[in-house]
């Protein structure tokens, strides 16, 4: 067996492109192939911060890599406490890409409260001005959210609102 090591910027390059493969692969929702007619739709905003921490991963190439930790509440059609785990590369022209896992608890969606997780990727136009496309996939749930699946997208700037489709059992 060869070992291969790598430096510690490049296991993190190599870790952000496995994320995108495996959201790429979430993403690709076998909810998407199905009528839209029996998922139900959930619209709000995700604008309050309760913490939020950058971590300097490195710098490579005009590359800056950081890992954020975020906690936020979602409000609308979807009520509760999300907290992530996001993987950023902001390139030299303010341009950026993520991806991150997310749990939340105590959310209410669909009439029923439980905790779910997700995944998402990030594109965006500018990391310092918050302008940015994100594309949602929910990955599980518990409690009355048990058997939660679907996907959706979120946008920062105007008024950082997300719009996810979703279903309970398939």
């Amino acid at each position: 067996m060869i070992k291969l090591q790598l430096p510690s910027l490049t296991r993190r390059v190599a870790l952000l492109g496995l994320g995108a493969i495996a959201l790429s692969l979430a993403l690709l929702n076998p909810l998407q192939a199905k009528a839209d007619s029996r998922l139900r739709t959930a619209n709000g905003y995700f604008a309050t911060t309760v913490s939020d921490h950058y971590t300097l991963l490195g710098i490579h190439g005009g590359d800056t890599y950081y890992r954020e930790d975020l906690v936020f509440l979602y409000s609308g059609d979807m009520t509760g406490t999300a907290t992530d785990v996001n993987y950023v590369v902001v390139h030299a022209d303010d341009t950026f890409e993520s991806f991150a896992s997310e749990v939340t608890t105590g959310c209410t969606l669909g009439g029923k409260t439980g905790s779910f997780t997700a995944v998402y990727y990030i594109s965006g136009a500018s990391f310092s001005n918050y302008d940015y496309t994100g594309y949602f996939s929910f990955t599980g749930g518990s409690g009355g959210l048990s058997g939660l699946s679907g996907y959706g997208t979120f946008t920062g700037i105007p008024d950082f609102s997300y719009s996810y489709k979703y279903q309970f059992g398939h």
